[in-house]
């Protein structure tokens, strides 16, 4: 079955983000909001320096996806790993259900949505539920810790689903 566009969509989905930055008024939970923000940012268009910066030296990853066994990533392997994925083009974003930042802690969950694939007049977009724990070391993300169900592959027309190219003219226009 194809679908014409994936909804939300890809820059729809930082809108969340962008409402709690802008009623906000802590300095502290409003750097932790612009962080998670250019984070989400880095892996929506490929951009691995924005993925860097934001995490720290002693930067842990804990995965968990159904049917897997679990995962642990240093930076360095989190990194290497978020480089391959943007030199293959994928691209990823996150339908958040709820967003919650108390302190050092921010919890979320939604569905993310991985671009997976484009062949002639379709693109391949999988859908995954997840939750996220996301921890803060000053001004970085210091610990991630993931859940995720099954990805739920949907094929849509192309022209719905954006490119990078797409995403970057659209991001420098606001």
């Amino acid at each position: 079955m194809t679908n014409e566009t994936p909804s939300p969509t890809a820059l729809g989905c930082l809108a969340a983000l962008d409402q709690r930055i802008a009623r906000d008024t802590d300095t502290e939970r409003l750097s932790r909001w612009r962080l998670l923000r250019e984070r989400l940012v880095g892996e929506l268009v490929g951009d691995l320096g924005l993925i860097e910066a934001g995490t720290a030296p002693g930067f842990e990853l804990a995965s968990t996806v159904v049917g897997s066994p679990p995962m642990t990533l240093d930076r360095e392997r989190f990194l290497g790993i978020m480089q391959s994925s943007t030199a293959a083009g994928a691209m990823s974003w996150v339908d958040w259900d709820h967003l919650v930042l108390e302190g050092d802690v921010l919890m979320g969950d939604g569905r993310m949505h991985a671009v997976t694939g484009r062949a002639g007049p379709t693109a391949t977009v999988a859908v995954t539920p997840l939750v996220i724990v996301l921890e803060f070391t000053a001004d970085q993300i210091g610990r991630e810790v993931v859940w995720m169900n099954s990805a739920q592959p949907t094929t849509y027309d192309a022209e719905g689903v954006p490119t990078r190219d797409d995403l970057l003219a659209e991001l420098a226009g606001r």
